[in-house]
């Protein structure tokens, strides 16, 4: 797995969700981890947004899933969101993983349970997401699949 740190004002965030659309794959999981507040739904919406060319993007926070279809490949987006659960066998229940072939935005993943068999295999993204002293900013760690080599990002 490799690792990307930024640093990116919150306008870049399209061009940071477009950097890492070109790099998803069918069947990965994004972990979107960080504070509340921090910015895990904005940077989901953006990827929801270009990836599945829809305008209003719900937040999954009372429906725990959203579903959408991708325009490119026609293919399973699912938005969860795991912060009411309150263990992590509710997660177990959504029965998210059973289309291997979907793609995957987690936020609160440290909530639930991402499936054993999933996390040794080259598709989880981990995506940390912490406030920068520069309100303007966000810091983004990214860990990619072993398969991603580099990320380009436009930092405008």
């Amino acid at each position: 797995m490799a690792v990307t740190e930024l640093s990116l004002p919150e306008t870049a965030l399209a061009n940071l969700a477009k950097s890492l659309i070109d790099n998803i794959e069918q069947g990965d999981v994004i972990l979107l981890q960080g504070e509340l507040g921090v910015g895990k739904t904005a940077l989901a919406r953006q990827i929801i947004r270009q990836l599945c060319n829809v305008s209003i993007v719900p937040s999954p926070s009372f429906s725990l899933v959203q579903y959408y279809i991708t325009i490119k490949d026609k293919i399973n987006l699912l938005h969860v969101d795991f912060y009411r659960l309150s263990d992590s066998q509710e997660s177990d229940a959504l029965d998210i993983f059973a289309d291997n072939q979907a793609i995957i935005l987690i936020e609160w993943p440290e909530r639930g349970m991402i499936p054993s068999q999933m996390s040794a295999q080259d598709r989880i993204w981990q995506i940390a997401i912490k406030d920068n002293a520069d309100a303007m900013m966000r810091d983004y760690i990214i860990t990619t699949p072993e398969r991603v080599r580099d990320l380009e990002f436009d930092r405008t």
